[in-house]
């Protein structure tokens, strides 16, 4: 079916080609026909013969295309940014201003009478640029992204920054918000253009390898050892070996939890409503009495709230050791004691996955947009609009990501506490190929790691505006009066990618003894087999573009439950292994036996 809609679309294109070859007498007597009846090229000797004209045309077009662009965003963003602001004076007005012009429309007889008579833009270039400069839906689109993507004051915190960071390194700090929607397409756009930037996320389940493999950060054990002696004194050892690429580090990984368990974050406030038993809940199935509930009498909010973006389906909770970075095929089982690395897709788990999210998806529990949405689940559940979503889990993640939801939340965790290479570059902090100033760069991930106050100025932002310390206690905070989650103008919530979690301020309703408990909760992780192993994707690296391009056409719809994954995966297998995933599982299970005969 797919095949004859595509040939229905390419028909009419033919038709104009081959009826451009054709004689206009013949076409009128006989009508249109794929192959011309009496060939003839009037057509194009009629076209060229006044090519200054054409060539004159184009250029108008480029030039109102690249102007009203350029122009367009520019305008659109100074009305947009301000929109997003919650303090804007008349803030409401400005917004049916603008939105009244996309319910009411003039008409054309009067929008030409105002181009004409009133802006004299007749036979005029502009006449073309300026109806196009202000569109009130691109408005209200950026508008959302600036009020979800851009903490309204990152530049008052990073001249707060700075004034504590130059005297002590004589660097200062540029910060660049990037919305997670965009973050992908964003560094692989940075990578392959080589702009200019010094200090980059990167993480397992962010094709940290992938980035290795393509050059696009810089070796940092020299730097390491010159620069960050508070890094080494601080860090875990485990997590520097565990986060190495063939023996080099790539990347600084955040002094957090070392070891790691899936689960899902609920509101709490719901299911106290509806008196759910959340100790019930032992395994991904048993959580379908609790999202049965929600739909039946909360409609207006998703039970499994799930996008398109890392780690938040069923498929990328199964119990696996991605062996390094979860966007190269290849897994061993944490709990089956082996170390054969699997084509997770082959799996009897993914499919129970796979069926169950079907399964859910049918009944209403999971967004219908689920495979192409990029709203962040958290973010949405900001909104009010969802009941529970996966996450990584660690002590004390409720009452961490509560001060961003702003709804009580509770984790349950589904997995038992393991710890492998890729939680151990779970979080890191890189230095990119292109950065003209890597030792500054490498001084100023040395401070985030030991320097308290500017650790806790970055994360958290300026005492006194941003928040405030409760009852004199050096180590508590809470919001300042009058600000609660959603009135806030700094909140990154990105504690788990800057330096040390263990130097950061608790919340007020956090426990007191947290980084007392991620000391005993990294103590309780399994140590996997392969801990250490960091997958080489040289040799593959085309066999990886191409799987990835089959998992981007797939997965989505397979972790959503939108597609049949009984009839889905057959293709879907087919598809990865002419890509060649074969040879990506062989090489990956050479390097992981030659790895495991030297340990």
């Amino acid at each position: 079916m797919f095949i004859f809609y595509a040939i229905a679309c390419i028909v009419p294109i033919l038709l104009v080609f081959a009826i451009s070859f054709s004689d206009e007498t013949t076409v009128i007597a006989n009508g249109y026909k794929l192959i011309p009846e009496k060939f003839s090229l009037t057509a194009y000797e009629f076209l060229f013969k006044d090519m200054d004209q054409i060539i004159h045309s184009y250029g108008i077009s480029i030039i109102v295309t690249v102007i009203g662009t350029i122009t367009s965003v520019a305008l659109t963003a100074l009305y947009a940014y301000p929109l997003s602001r919650r303090d804007l004076p008349y803030r409401g007005w400005f917004a049916f201003f603008i939105f009244f012009t996309m319910l009411f429309n003039g008409g054309l007889v009067p929008w030409y009478l105002v181009y004409v008579n009133v802006l004299d833009l007749k036979n005029s270039i502009l006449a073309l640029i300026m109806p196009l400069l202000l569109s009130p839906f691109f408005v209200l689109v950026m508008r959302t992204f600036f009020a979800n993507s851009i903490p309204k004051d990152v530049a008052l915190v990073e001249a707060e920054i700075n004034k504590k960071m130059e005297p002590k390194i004589g660097a200062t700090l540029k910060i660049n918000a990037i919305d997670w929607g965009q973050w992908d397409n964003k560094l692989n756009l940075m990578i392959s253009s080589g702009e200019k930037s010094d200090i980059i996320f990167t993480a397992a389940w962010q094709n940290y390898t992938v980035n290795v493999a393509k050059g696009a950060f810089l070796p940092l054990n020299e730097l390491l050892d010159k620069y960050g002696q508070d890094i080494k004194k601080n860090l875990d050892p485990a997590f520097l070996e565990g986060s190495q690429v063939d023996g080099v580090n790539y990347g600084v990984p955040t002094n957090k939890e070392l070891a790691a368990t899936r689960g899902v974050l609920v509101r709490k406030d719901l299911a106290d409503k509806y008196k759910l038993d959340l100790s019930a809940v032992k395994t991904w199935a048993d959580l379908e009495p609790l999202l049965k509930t929600i739909k039946e009498n909360e409609p207006g909010i998703t039970p499994f709230y799930m996008s398109n973006t890392n780690g938040n389906g069923l498929l990328e909770n199964l119990d696996w050791d991605y062996l390094g970075d979860a966007s190269v095929p290849g897994v061993i089982s944490k709990t089956a004691g082996t170390t054969t690395v699997l084509n997770e897709v082959e799996t009897p788990e993914f499919k129970e996955a796979a069926e169950l999210a079907r399964k859910w998806y049918q009944a209403g529990y999971i967004n219908s947009d689920a495979a192409t949405s990029n709203v962040f689940p958290k973010d949405q559940a900001k909104a009010g609009k969802a009941f529970l979503w996966t996450d990584g889990m660690k002590p004390g993640k409720d009452k961490e990501e509560e001060g961003y939801v702003g709804y009580p939340l509770t984790q349950i965790e589904m997995t038992q506490p393991t710890i492998t290479t890729g939680d151990a570059s779970g979080a890191m902090l890189a230095i990119s190929r292109s950065s003209e100033q890597p030792e500054k760069a490498m001084q100023v991930i040395n401070l985030l790691h030991s320097d308290k106050e500017i650790n806790n100025l970055l994360n958290f932002g300026i005492e006194g505006t941003h928040y405030v310390k409760k009852d004199g206690q050096d180590n508590i905070i809470t919001l300042p009066e009058g600000v609660d989650a959603n009135s806030r103008t700094y909140n990154p919530g990105a504690q788990w990618q800057l330096g040390n979690q263990f130097l950061n301020y608790l919340w007020d309703n956090e426990d007191p003894q947290k980084w007392e408990k991620f000391k005993e909760f990294n103590a309780k992780g399994v140590k996997s087999p392969a801990l250490g192993f960091t997958f080489n994707s040289q040799t593959v690296k085309n066999e990886i573009a191409a799987v990835n391009n089959v998992n981007k056409q797939f997965k989505p719809g397979m972790t959503s439950g939108a597609v049949d994954p009984n009839e889905m995966i057959p293709k879907y297998l087919e598809k990865l292994k002419a890509a060649g995933i074969d040879k990506i599982i062989a090489a990956k299970q050479e390097q992981l036996d030659a790895f495991l005969s030297k340990k």
